[in-house]
Order: C-alpha cells, then structure tokens, then sequence
C-alpha cells in the first residue's frame, strides 16, 4: 500500500493551485455571488485524483529511464516490481473515482476532467508519448495549466456562454511552457554536474535534440 501511496505522488498536490486562478475569474464574471464551497472541494479532489493516476502511468511506464536518474532511480516502481495488473487495477479505481466526482459538479467540468485524463495518456503512452518528443514534450505537458484553469472555471460556472479570455489562457500555457523548458535546462546543469549527459538522454531521449541553448 505504500507503493500505491508513493506512486499517487500526493506530494504534488501543491500543482493543483494553478486551479485556483480559474476560480478567481469566473467569480469576477459571476459577481462574487455564485460561491459553493463544497462544489469547489469536490472539484479539487476529482483533479488530484486525476492528477494521481496520470503518476500511476507516468512512474510504470517510466520505471526503466527513472533508473538512469541520479534522483529518480529511487523511485517506488524502480525499487519494487508491482504486477501491471494491479497497477492498472489502481489506475482505473483513480479514474472512476474522478469521473464519478466530476459527474456531480457539472457535465462542463466532467468533460474538461476527461481532456486532463486523456492529456497525461498521450503524454506518457505509446504511440503518442509526446514526452520524449522535442518541444511537443514541454508543449503537451504545460497544456494541463489551461485544463486546471477551466476545472476551477467549471467549479463556478456551469456553462459555456462566457469562457475564460483566449489572451489569459494563451498566457497561462505559455507560462507553463516556460516552467516546463526552465525544468528541461536545470536537468542539463544538473546532469553535467552529478550524472553523464549519455545518462540524460537515456533518461529522457528527447534530450538528443535540446542543448543549454
């Protein structure tokens, strides 16, 4: 049970903050009178839950190349060798349990709670794994910052009359984009201080094409 712990990676739950910027522009839209506090708690435990088994694919299907990490090679599914059955057992309990939730809110929030499920599959899974794709891996990945965006949207309002601006939600994937290539720099210095840099592409293969620059 430890494993499944680890591999939920509760200690991200900290990310689930980008929500809250989606939350504070739909109540200027509603006027600050549309407030439920429990839609808005069961909203973020559907995104963590979300969130969870999107780490649940991510640490299986990345337990060969976390190896290679100087970090990462002490990861719970590096370590241990947890049978894929109960690992996607796992998975699907995590997706029901968010679906079901979402459910409850609204069908707008279901919907967006599928395209954040299905951003972490074509992120981590073949064929796509856009993950070890240059540029689409920072582009793909820091889509998940306007997905939270419209889950707190959703939270507060249940339509698609008025949506969040296209500048600010430009802005907020690009945002992400830029956390995602800074982490993609730091892992290079990082790398080439403690590790090998054929040890980061065997990690990582999209690291063949990025260099500091």
């Amino acid at each position: 049970m430890e494993s499944y712990i680890k591999i939920s990676r509760l200690d991200h739950i900290i990310k689930q903050i980008f929500i809250i910027p989606g939350i504070f522009i739909a109540l200027i839209y509603t006027s600050y009178d549309n407030i439920n506090f429990l839609i808005i708690f069961l909203g973020f435990i559907s995104a963590i839950l979300t969130a969870s088994s999107n780490y649940v694919i991510n640490e299986y299907l990345d337990r060969n190349f976390d190896k290679h990490h100087p970090l990462k090679n002490s990861r719970a599914l590096v370590k241990k060798n947890l049978t894929f059955k109960n690992l996607i057992s796992y998975y699907f309990i995590l997706i029901f349990l968010s679906l079901l939730i979402s459910w409850k809110i609204n069908i707008y929030f279901f919907i967006t709670n599928i395209i954040f499920i299905i951003s972490g599959i074509i992120y981590n899974v073949e064929p796509f794994r856009f993950k070890d794709k240059v540029y689409l891996d920072v582009l793909i990945e820091s889509l998940n910052n306007p997905i939270r965006l419209f889950l707190g949207w959703f939270m507060i309002i249940d339509s698609i009359s008025i949506l969040p601006p296209i500048s600010f939600l430009l802005f907020y994937w690009f945002s992400g984009a830029f956390l995602m290539s800074s982490k993609r720099l730091s892992e290079i210095i990082f790398f080439k201080k403690f590790s090998k840099i054929r040890n980061l592409i065997k990690y990582r293969p999209s690291y063949k094409h990025y260099n500091e620059n």
